[in-house]
């Protein structure tokens, strides 16, 4: 029976790497971006602890509970998006963790006990919260815990986390965008690391005068274009704005034009996403 509950555990681990695959390949669609990893993994750490941490802690509620979580990066991100935005799927991400935490429980108590019933009644209960988990890396709200650090790893502004002023333009290519494959890859990940809060949206100048832009709607604008299979946006559409334009088949002309590039919505991020870097390209 133990050996039963470490199976599912290693066939969890697969489906983990399987969905991060195919989340990357996803990005792969991306440009090309020159990104030091050696540098972001070691900087990872800080960047998610101080300089995510210093953005989230505006809001004591979230403050207290990003550091009661700092000890972990991936399960901590997972937890950071219920404590930030508890409206996210609605609490499905929460009865999902606890149905694993409780399905393990159950099945460890079973094969102490020599119950067998219990044990694989835990081990069912574990392998459905668990595999859901698995699932919702590439389509669902896990899909921002891991990108969004792989974000931070590989953020296209490094300089940003040393204090640095980080608004200059960056080499590439050839300007402008046309397809959402003419981001960067990292861009795309960054766009897959949103999580809704709303922060942005609520710093946002244009928006608050009722221009036609709403910087959160407008990154999940490209991260649906990237996954058109991905459930659909809930939040609150551009000003005025109800239907797909012509850019990229998500956005008009008028929500890019509305973009002041004051970077609110950049400095109020706590996920570090370049709202405005978009809105250039």
């Amino acid at each position: 029976m133990a050996g039963l509950f470490v199976l599912l555990a290693w066939l969890l681990l697969a489906g983990v790497v399987g969905q991060a695959l195919r989340l990357a390949a996803s990005w792969r669609r991306g440009g090309p971006a020159p990104v030091n990893w050696a540098r972001g993994l070691a900087a990872l750490p800080r960047r998610y602890l101080v300089d995510v941490h210093g953005v989230v802690a505006l809001r004591a509620a979230a403050a207290r509970m990003h550091q009661a979580i700092a000890g972990g990066l991936l399960g901590g991100t997972a937890l950071v998006l219920l404590g930030i935005l508890p409206a996210l799927r609605g609490a499905e991400m929460l009865w999902l963790l606890a149905a694993y935490a409780a399905g393990g429980f159950l099945a460890s108590l079973g094969i102490l006990l020599g119950l067998w019933l219990p044990a694989l009644a835990g081990i069912g209960l574990a392998a459905w919260g668990g595999a859901r988990l698995v699932v919702g890396i590439a389509t669902g709200p896990m899909r921002h815990a891991l990108a969004g650090a792989v974000h931070l790893a590989a953020h296209p502004r490094p300089e940003r986390f040393a204090g640095a002023t980080a608004s200059g333009l960056l080499p590439a290519q050839k300007f402008g965008v046309a397809t959402i494959s003419d981001f960067a890859w990292n861009r795309l990940a960054g766009f897959d690391a949103c999580i809704q809060c709303g922060r942005c949206e609520e710093a946002c100048p244009a928006f608050a005068a009722g221009q036609k832009l709403n910087p959160k709607a407008l990154i999940q604008d490209l991260a649906t274009a990237l996954h058109p299979d991905a459930p659909s946006y809930a939040g609150s559409p551009h000003p005025g704005m109800s239907s797909p334009g012509p850019v990229l088949g998500r956005l008009h002309a008028e929500t890019l034009f509305a973009c002041t590039t004051c970077r609110a919505c950049v400095s109020a991020c706590p996920m570090m996403i370049e709202h405005v870097d978009a809105v250039i390209d």
